[in-house]
């Protein structure tokens, strides 16, 4: 591998002068080391850039004004290249309140040009440049100091090829004439991040928990919303304040009184001795509040004319993606195609997608999944298809 140039930034005049040179780039490679072990917000242990100047290890230990860090982020003009961004995204968003503007994910850039889906960015250096990184460090005590040579050599290559593999998969983006569809998709993906995830949904995740009768559903629901309140305000991971099972098993039981929560499976005796009281009030409250609607509640399994339309759909995506040498999740997502699917009412022609297909998938997908949704509404009932 070719020699890495790094300098360890410690100080806040340090990263300002680094800042005012970053700011005359027009795109920077960033990555982050984090630790995340017994916390519910990941710790950062240090931000990795590369530019024209070299790689630089920014140590968030010893720097305490980011301000200058925070303005290139948010400068639109300066391009930010990362690979398999969403965990560094909820870092900058958690530890400096800003996310990247101009964001470019050379993993949903490989997917965009044929390289397939979730392509490791090891694997995408060899493909793209040939080069052989380093033994992985990611289990490293990133939070250590001082850092070992083993580390820093690490967290330098680790953004070395950033630049030449966006120099190189843009220009696969622009052959393709995908560029345009690719920045959209990096875009989504900082929109997603910068309007959050409504707490009020964490209980979709939950696995099982669709057997739950809407009542119920309810109660896990408002059980999740506290848990994630708890768990925010302990900064601990979800599951060492209120594990999913026993959210669902507390759910399904209901349990009034602290001997009948005892009797929950899987609660421990600290959860009985510290959480007891607002879990019992939670679950009081809940269920002033009545059954969840149809529209909030998870959906169920499709029944079996709706799973024939989802696989007809999933398959129509798959061959539209093929044909685009494009992976079929990132034309569509399969909790979309379930969402469409489970919205198609028979005896009801469908005229337009959801506003979740709007965009740069639009024009692909709209004329054949309409075709395909009005064709099987035909076959079910006598209404007559959508004139396209």
């Amino acid at each position: 591998m070719t020699t890495l140039k790094t300098s360890l930034v410690e100080d806040n005049a340090e990263l300002a002068r680094w800042a005012r040179h970053w700011q005359q780039e027009t795109a920077i490679g960033i990555d982050t080391e984090f630790v995340r072990t017994h916390t519910f917000y990941p710790q950062a242990g240090l931000f990795q850039i590369a530019s024209s100047g070299g790689e630089v290890l920014v140590d968030p230990l010893r720097v305490t004004d980011f301000e200058p860090l925070r303005a290139v982020l948010n400068n639109p003009q300066v391009t930010k290249v990362i690979h398999a961004g969403s965990e560094d995204l909820e870092l900058f968003q958690c530890f400096l309140g800003v996310l990247p503007q101009s964001l470019f994910d050379t993993q949903i850039a490989a997917a965009f040009v044929g390289k397939g889906l979730s392509v490791g960015y090891q694997k995408l250096v060899e493909m793209e440049l040939g080069e052989q990184l380093p033994a992985s460090e990611t289990r490293s005590n990133w939070l250590q100091r001082p850092l070992t040579e083993s580390q820093i050599h690490y967290a330098s290559a680790d953004v070395h090829f950033l630049l030449p593999l966006y120099r190189t998969l843009r220009e696969q983006l622009v052959e393709r004439k995908m560029l345009d569809a690719f920045t959209e998709t990096c875009a989504e993906l900082v929109k997603d991040y910068e309007q959050g995830r409504d707490p009020a949904l964490y209980f979709h995740k939950l696995r099982g928990a669709w057997r739950l009768s809407r009542g119920r559903q309810r109660v896990l629901q408002q059980l999740c919303i506290w848990r994630e309140e708890e768990a925010r305000r302990r900064d601990q991971p979800r599951s060492h304040v209120l594990p999913d099972a026993v959210a669902i098993e507390i759910a399904q039981m209901q349990p009034k009184s602290l001997f009948e929560l005892s009797k929950v499976p899987g609660i421990t005796h600290r959860q009985l001795k510290h959480l007891a009281d607002p879990i019992l009030r939670v679950v009081r409250e809940a269920q002033t509040m009545g059954p969840l609607g149809q529209g909030e509640a998870i959906p169920r399994p499709l029944e079996k004319q709706r799973k024939e339309l989802f696989k007809r759909l999933r398959d129509r995506v798959k061959m539209l993606a093929e044909e685009r040498q494009l992976p079929d999740s990132l034309l569509m997502k399969k909790r979309l195609l379930e969402e469409l699917t489970a919205s198609v009412v028979l005896h009801q022609p469908l005229d337009q997608l959801p506003i979740s297909l709007q965009g740069w998938r639009e024009p692909i997908l709209t004329e054949p999944l309409l075709e395909e949704i009005n064709k099987f509404i035909a076959e079910h009932t006598d209404a007559s298809t959508v004139d396209l």
